[in-house]
């Protein structure tokens, strides 16, 4: 039962696993399920068919009873102080706020039971080393994290419950990743030319920025200049060849929240592991032909069928995120990327989508090359560091 002080906790499943890759996993875990909690009661407002009322439930109950048991554990500690259980240890590092909005994880909840010591110790401090992330992660997101401790702040005064509750700014107003997290642990919006950088979550263009055969087929251009041509291959959801209404979704994305980087501006930092050859996010933005705003830098749309370089000239356009587009945008370069941007076919477009290379660590940045070009500018210098830098050349 949770709630119960346990001297030692052994898991012989575990036994050849390294530390610290099972406490990477756990606290992956905590930012997935405190992601699922933010967006079930989102999912559950319109009422719509399919959805798993006993799991919302069930989600909310387990919340709910673990804070119970959280003050019931106060109550027994108050006269056994010798018998503090995980729950008054964990109060001891964490602030109400915290370990309320990690109460709202299955996996955070688990760790109190199931966990040997020395896990449940590294978890705990790797929670409180990051805890700036859980907050803004769960503030940003409109999670109700107060619910389960109102129904007993009123029963007495329960040491710093109170100011816990107290009102604070609403930043769920902003969409995630239009709020950065600065190096002095503050917030701010990520802006350029003075204007707040809007979220999108497709890419979209005005038909008459592509004049008639010179960029694209007209008939394409009243719809989306980037349309999946059957030659090129499959859908990569359902396999196939012909335009199909599959819409990708990159969960991912949503572990992934902007701060800024000493010298390199805001960047992407995953707030869980990244496995190798996961696509992870779409490449969104305003579309263009190639010869727009030259000078200006944007991440260049050509698609080609997989495996091929050969560029196909009436499918070519930039995609240009500078005033619309999604986190992908924020991915600071190094000459050694764990990322790399390629084609994604799926339903009737085709895509560029960021696609990991190699295990990106919960808390890593995620990179990418931003190819020699860039670099080709004037005044432009990579500070990247590593020994197969595109500025050593």
């Amino acid at each position: 039962m949770e709630g119960q002080p346990v001297a030692k906790h052994s898991q012989p499943n575990l036994q050849q696993m390294d530390l610290v890759d099972r406490c990477n996993e756990i606290i992956s875990a905590i930012f997935w399920d405190l992601n699922a909690a933010c967006q079930m009661p989102l999912i559950v407002q319109g009422k719509p068919e399919g959805i798993d009322w006993q799991y919302y439930e069930i989600m909310k109950n387990s919340t709910q009873a673990f804070i119970d048991q959280t003050f019931m554990a106060l109550v027994e500690c108050e006269s056994n102080p010798a018998n503090a259980s995980r729950h008054i240890q964990a109060l001891d590092i964490l602030s109400w706020k915290i370990y309320t909005i990690c109460a709202h994880a299955e996996a955070f909840r688990r760790l109190f039971e199931t966990e040997t010591d020395e896990i449940w110790d590294k978890v705990l401090e790797l929670v409180k080393a990051e805890e700036r992330s859980v907050e803004v992660f769960a503030c940003t997101r409109g999670l109700e994290w107060r619910g389960p401790l109102l129904t007993k702040a009123s029963d007495r005064e329960w040491p710093h419950l109170q100011e816990a509750l107290a009102p604070e700014i609403n930043t769920a107003v902003f969409h995630p990743h239009q709020v950065v997290q600065t190096q002095d642990g503050y917030l701010r919006l990520a802006t350029f030319e003075g204007h707040v950088q809007a979220n999108i979550s497709e890419s979209f263009h005005n038909a008459k920025n592509f004049p008639e055969g010179k960029y694209l087929r007209l008939r394409d251009a009243d719809t989306y200049p980037l349309l999946r041509e059957p030659k090129w291959g499959p859908c990569a959801l359902c396999g196939s060849l012909e335009r199909c209404n599959c819409q990708p979704v990159f969960l991912a994305g949503d572990l992934v929240e902007l701060r800024e980087y000493p010298g390199k501006g805001i960047g992407t930092r995953t707030l869980t592991n990244l496995q190798p050859d996961t696509w992870i996010g779409n490449f969104v933005g305003e579309l263009f032909p190639t010869s727009h705003r030259e000078g200006y830098w944007s991440f260049a749309g050509t698609f080609c069928p997989p495996g091929r370089t050969r560029r196909l000239q009436d499918y070519k356009a930039n995609i240009n995120p500078e005033r619309f587009g999604n986190w992908t945008r924020f991915a600071n370069h190094h000459c050694e990327e764990n990322t790399h941007a390629g084609s994604f076919l799926a339903g009737g477009r085709a895509n560029i989508a960021f696609k990991v290379d190699q295990k990106i660590n919960a808390f890593d940045e995620v990179l990418i090359n931003y190819g020699r070009g860039y670099w080709q500018g004037a005044g432009r210098k990579c500070l990247c560091g590593s020994k197969n830098c595109v500025s050593k050349r």
